[in-house]
C-alpha cells in the first residue's frame, strides 16, 4: 500500500468446494493426495476404492466410507467425528484423527493405527483400536 486508505490488502480467494465424486475421479486419474481440501459436507464415499489415499487435515465430519477399500489410507490431523467406516478395508490406515460417534463395525483394521486418534477426551495410544 502507498498510504492511500482506499487500497485493501489482497485477500486469497477460498479454494473451491470439491465433492466426493470429484475425490473419486482425481483418484482414478492417479491422484493421492487429498489433504487440506475443502470437501463438500458429508461426502459419500461407500464402495469406494481409495487404497493409499492422504487426507491429512482435511475436514471429514459425517463422512460414509461404508464398504470402501481404504488399505494404507492416511486420516492424520482429520476431524472424523460421526464417519461410517462399517465394513470397510482400513487394512495398514493411519489415524491420528477425532473419531467421536465414528463406527466401524465389520471393518478389516488389521495392522491399522489409531495412535494419536481421540474421542469423547480420550487419547488412544500404541496398538488401542477404537471400541
Amino acid at each position: 500500500m502507498d498510504g492511500n486508505t482506499n487500497e485493501s490488502p489482497l485477500t486469497e480467494e477460498p479454494e473451491p468446494l470439491i465433492t466426493a465424486a470429484d475425490i473419486r475421479t482425481r483418484y482414478t486419474t492417479g491422484e493421492r493426495r487429498f489433504a487440506n481440501v475443502n470437501l463438500e459436507d458429508s461426502p459419500n464415499f461407500a464402495g469406494a476404492h481409495l487404497d493409499g489415499a492422504i487426507f491429512d487435515g482435511t475436514w471429514l465430519h459425517s463422512s460414509n466410507f461404508r464398504g470402501s477399500s481404504l488399505r494404507g489410507a492416511s486420516f492424520r490431523g482429520c476431524n472424523l467425528k460421526c464417519s461410517d467406516f462399517r465394513d470397510a478395508d482400513l487394512t495398514d490406515a493411519v489415524f491420528a484423527a477425532s473419531l467421536e460417534s465414528s463406527e466401524f463395525d465389520g471393518a478389516c483394521l488389521d495392522g491399522s493405527s489409531f495412535a494419536g486418534s481421540s474421542f469423547y477426551g480420550y487419547v488412544l495410544t500404541g496398538d488401542e483400536l477404537p471400541p
